[in-house]
């Protein structure tokens, strides 16, 4: 079983590898921590999911067709029917190249389509330990449309704009056509020269980076940006966070190529080789 990705503050991406030959590294941190301890709480986490899981039911007032586990409170469904809300009714005049091919137009019924394609029912990580924010569970045995949400979804104080790219950079690893869009590693110089707002050294060695524009943090890049550019009914609030936190996923774009497929389609300049 394979929990894409746990997430909290400004570092996103957390690969847990449980039942696997592999070690179960972490990448989940605060700015300037590491949490390894999710690894071990995904792990004791997986029976309960399994139960929650044949609780669910439908919440009349969900527009989006989700299943909630019945232990996920009002006040959660509340606020991801928000957040999805939010993205059914943007607004946009144009796309990118890359938005084209990952959503279509910057648009809500775009990234309602894209969302509710992939994720069908909602439940907790069940641990008052839970340090993240949301999850999405992986494997043979695993509901691949089901996103697991952490008590700090509700509890951590960050922008919309945020949380909604965290709901979609999930729902990217739903897709096993694409092999769910696994992490990298990331290395020790992790930071772009022109973008200052990650200390790289937390990172080295986890995987939480990517090598492709069209991963999880590609989408959010590519998502962030064209709101922050293209939005029209957004607040100028809304979309300088959209700006910053695009700019700050990007640094987690580790390969040169893949850097200059970004820059080129939202930043208008490649990097000199």
């Amino acid at each position: 079983m394979k929990v894409f990705c746990s997430i909290w503050a400004l570092l996103l991406c957390v690969p847990v590898f449980a039942a696997d030959t592999r070690s179960g590294a972490s990448a989940a941190a605060s700015i300037g921590e590491a949490d390894a301890s999710l690894v071990q709480l995904a792990r004791n986490a997986a029976p309960r999911i399994k139960a929650a899981s044949e609780k669910s039911v439908p919440v009349p007032s969900s527009e989006f067709g989700l299943l909630f586990d019945a232990n996920v409170p009002e006040a959660t469904r509340r606020q991801m029917n928000e957040d999805i809300s939010f993205a059914a009714g943007v607004h946009g005049s144009g796309a990118s190249s890359l938005h084209q091919a990952i959503f279509g137009p910057v648009s809500g019924p775009a990234y309602r389509q894209f969302f509710t394609s992939r994720i069908k029912s909602v439940g907790l990580v069940d641990s008052k330990d839970a340090a993240g924010l949301a999850a999405v569970v992986v494997g043979p045995q695993a509901d691949h449309s089901k996103m697991l949400l952490e008590s700090n979804y509700i509890k951590a104080s960050v922008p919309q704009i945020y949380r909604v790219s965290i709901l979609f950079h999930e729902a990217r690893h739903t897709e096993d056509q694409n092999g769910n869009w696994h992490h990298a590693v990331c290395p020790a110089l992790l930071m772009d020269p022109d973008v200052h707002l990650v200390d790289a050294e937390d990172l080295a060695g986890k995987e939480g980076c990517d090598r492709s524009a069209m991963g999880s943090y590609g989408l959010q890049v590519v998502m962030l940006k064209n709101i922050q550019k293209r939005c029209t009914n957004c607040s100028d609030k809304v979309k300088m966070d959209a700006g910053l936190f695009g700019d700050h996923f990007f640094t987690r774009i580790i390969d040169s190529e893949a850097q200059n497929t970004l820059r080129q389609d939202l930043y208008q300049r490649a990097s000199k080789q």
